[in-house]
């Protein structure tokens, strides 16, 4: 099979779209962005006061950083809790 035929061969077609994934809805306005590119809660005071109660590392409620299974690095500083 050429690249071509592998290209479009009913196996590859149509492309498969990832879903959004649930990091990817912001926690201000569930909409469909980053939380950190909300326009439509962009004082930090009010951005702090939506996460209130969350992990910070996972954003997820019901557990603190500490406690947090998450293996994941921070997007900015790329250090791990």
């Amino acid at each position: 099979m050429t690249t071509t035929e592998a290209l479009f061969s009913s196996a590859n077609y149509p492309p498969k779209i990832p879903k959004a994934s649930k990091r990817e809805t912001c926690i201000c306005c569930e909409g469909k962005h980053w939380n950190d590119e909300c326009q439509k809660f962009t004082a930090l005071a009010v951005r702090k006061e939506k996460i209130k109660g969350r992990c910070f590392v996972c954003l997820k409620k019901g557990h603190t950083p500490r406690d947090c299974k998450a293996d994941k690095l921070c997007v900015h500083c790329q250090e791990k809790n």
